[in-house]
């Protein structure tokens, strides 16, 4: 028996046999797309003082309504990554909520985020609790000096008090063998960095008192001082932090985060 196709047939064989050689293929594979993130540490380096009734001895806090720690004043936690955006924190001391707003979380960063200032909610002039972000590096490179080279990061965390006004130190390094001052260059939560040679170190913290800001002899008035060492390959962040004119220098020695892919 013989079969006539007509040009119809021979249409809807080709659309039929066209659908079995799709079936065939396997879907693409669509790699998901990586959501930006950063490595964060949340210290608490709030003004405390004796008989001050805003101190803030250690916090719990959340983001995004995830219990993340607990900080004990002038300390740190370990880095954890946060998505990038807007991440709500809340701070939770004894029953009292003392912070609870959106920080905004950079891309790609190495953060060390610190809660610093005067926790004196009823008083406007007063109150200076807030985030200060402080950029250690980013999470794709390696941060670690070179050589016998060790990476001293200083923050000044000193707010005005009420009785006290916040102070842009100075700040001179001193070893064995090496001596440097830099000047004015530390105002109110401005951090500077500085490459030292490994060693033991005293590091006096000043008030520069010249009457000519601009004399190439700079007479400084010494409000405090700290001993210790620098090890090569670190990160050395040292924090002042207390009554401006009475600083308290507190130092963490980190490891340099391993890079990591974006």
């Amino acid at each position: 028996m013989s079969i006539n196709f007509t040009t119809k047939s021979v249409f809807v064989i080709l659309i039929l046999m066209g659908f079995i050689l799709t079936s065939c293929y396997e879907e693409p594979i669509i790699e998901p797309i990586s959501r930006p993130y950063s490595s964060v540490r949340v210290g608490n380096f709030t003004y405390n003082q004796a008989g001050f009734a805003g101190n803030i001895d250690q916090f719990s806090f959340y983001v995004d309504g995830e219990a993340k720690g607990t900080v004990n004043l002038n300390t740190l936690t370990d880095y954890f990554d946060l998505p990038s955006g807007n991440r709500r924190f809340v701070l939770i001391s004894g029953t009292d909520t003392i912070f609870n707003k959106a920080v905004t979380i950079s891309s790609y960063e190495e953060i060390t985020l610190i809660f610093d200032g005067v926790y004196a909610p009823a008083v406007d002039t007063l109150m200076s609790f807030a985030q200060y972000p402080i950029t250690d590096g980013f999470v794709y490179t390696y941060e670690a000096p070179e050589g016998n080279t060790a990476n001293v990061i200083a923050s000044n965390l000193a707010p005005n008090t009420d009785t006290e006004n916040q102070i842009n130190y100075s700040l001179a390094f001193v070893s064995a063998d090496y001596d440097t001052t830099i000047r004015s260059g530390y105002e109110y939560n401005k951090t500077g960095v500085v490459y030292l040679p490994a060693g033991d170190y005293t590091v006096w913290v000043m008030e520069d008192i010249t009457d000519n800001p601009s004399s190439i002899t700079p007479v400084y008035d010494t409000l405090g001082t700290f001993a210790g060492s620098f090890s090569a390959g670190m990160k050395e962040n040292l924090f002042i932090t207390g009554s401006p004119k009475y600083p308290v220098v507190v130092q963490n020695t980190q490891t340099p985060l391993a890079a990591r892919p974006k």
